[in-house]
């Protein structure tokens, strides 16, 4: 079975100018209770700037609403663009195919830092005035690199707000489940058929993580992403109602890194995550970088 490399912000975090995209808005004016231990979810962070800014749900196609989520996109320039060696290391994993949920070029940038001779790809895919990038934005060395949760580039596609997540799971149910009528909207027969079909080589980033072993590293998963959990409570669902689908479930493997004495590897998300299926990786190391480094050579002697 092929492999994915599902990742997130994490290995951003590791930079100098490296930032999380709570710390981004909340910069831009948000207000993150954290210091209480309340931190808001990113979504809404994004909504209560929007709010602040006078934008009202039914003016959501007017210039204010667009302007900001320009400024989202333009800070995301101002932090990332630079790869760093961690990057390059999982830039250098053969996979088949990679998934990333961050709106930066980051980890594009670390294949031409690693190769001279690569060949990156860039516009496989132009989103135009779509709100959802589903398919693959870039290729390097024909390898498809998906932006699920869109693209600083095109700040349209950008998932921030909560309207924006329910907007991208409409649009990978309209894939995966076209019902000729109304009475088939839920029928998973066409679902089926695709996963005891394919090749590990989908058009679309949703499929992969039902039809390839996915690897998902730097990501934090929160409970807003809601896209990733429909799609990983959607993946059990189908591999253990259907046993005639059993032989062909992939393997998802989740890895969390900690590096305080505190750390909670029996969190309620963590557990959540084992009852679904996904095996899940702990390890705590002094710094994030190191705990990186060790996931990616982890998974470099699995690929020997």
């Amino acid at each position: 079975m092929k492999r994915t490399l599902l990742l997130g912000n994490g290995l951003n975090r590791t930079l100098d100018n490296g930032i999380s995209w709570e710390d981004l808005l909340t910069q831009l004016g948000a207000t993150n209770d954290e210091v209480h231990g309340h931190s808001v979810p990113f979504p809404m962070l994004f909504e209560q700037l929007a709010a602040q800014r006078g934008v009202m749900p039914s003016a959501r196609g007017r210039n204010a609403y667009k302007e900001l989520k320009h400024e989202v996109a333009q800070s995301i320039s101002e932090h990332l663009g630079v790869p760093g060696r961690i990057h390059c290391q999982f830039a250098s994993l053969p996979y088949s195919n990679i998934i990333t949920t961050n709106y930066d070029e980051t980890f594009e940038y670390a294949y031409e830092r690693l190769d001279r001779l690569v060949t990156l790809n860039r516009l496989v895919t132009n989103p135009g005035s779509s709100r959802n990038i589903l398919k693959a934005y870039s290729t390097v060395n024909d390898i498809p690199i998906y932006h699920a949760h869109g693209h600083a580039r095109w700040p349209g596609t950008m998932c921030l707000g909560y309207e924006h997540y329910i907007s991208l799971i409409t649009k990978i149910r309209n894939e995966i489940y076209p019902a000729p009528s109304e009475k088939d909207s839920d029928s998973r027969s066409h679902l089926e058929e695709l996963i005891r079909s394919s090749d590990g080589s989908e058009e679309i980033w949703p499929l992969l993580l039902l039809t390839t072993d996915v690897d998902i590293v730097g990501l934090e998963l929160s409970y807003s992403e809601t896209d990733l959990w429909w799609l990983l409570s959607l993946r059990v669902s189908l591999f253990m109602a259907e046993e005639s689908l059993r032989s062909f479930a992939n393997k998802i493997t989740y890895y969390a890194v900690k590096t305080d004495e505190k750390s909670d590897f029996d969190s309620p998300k963590l557990r959540m995550l084992r009852s679904l299926d996904i095996n899940v990786v702990t390890l705590k190391e002094e710094t994030y970088l190191r705990g990186y480094e060790t996931i990616a050579n982890r998974i470099s002697q699995s690929f020997a």
